[in-house]
């Protein structure tokens, strides 16, 4: 496999409780390092985590005229990954930041594919690509 994108979802192979789910999310916004903050972009209407620590974070945690929630910070990360995605992976980059937007917004309990698709989202986001 040569792109992230390419991967194929593996279903669950049991029911997973509320509290499995919920530590398999926390995994994955540890992995990542991932802060709390909600970024916006309004115009690309992209929406995601920021690494906790990392330049916006910081820009976002030392300004306090920013809202922590929806912040409109910087150039969109997921535009300029889009952008440097290979051209053959550029619909299905698109799709999962719209998919992944979609789940972000729901406040639901998150299910096994929410957070599998969540998981791919921020690996295929801060991951180098090295091939």
């Amino acid at each position: 496999m040569d792109n992230i994108l390419a991967s194929k979802y593996k279903t669950a192979v049991r029911p997973y409780s509320k509290a499995e789910l919920g530590e398999f999310r926390q995994n994955v916004l540890k992995k990542y390092k991932l802060s709390d903050i909600n970024i916006f972009h309004t115009q690309c209407d992209h929406k995601y985590l920021i690494k906790l620590n990392g330049k916006k974070y910081l820009q976002i945690t030392e300004d306090e005229n920013y809202s922590k929630d929806n912040a409109d910070v910087g150039n969109c990360s997921v535009c300029w990954k889009i952008f440097n995605t290979e051209n053959k992976y550029k619909k299905m980059a698109k799709d999962l930041a719209k998919e992944y937007k979609d789940i972000f917004e729901s406040k639901t309990q998150k299910n096994h594919y929410e957070i599998e698709l969540e998981k791919l989202f921020y690996n295929w986001l801060y991951q180098r690509d090295y091939s």
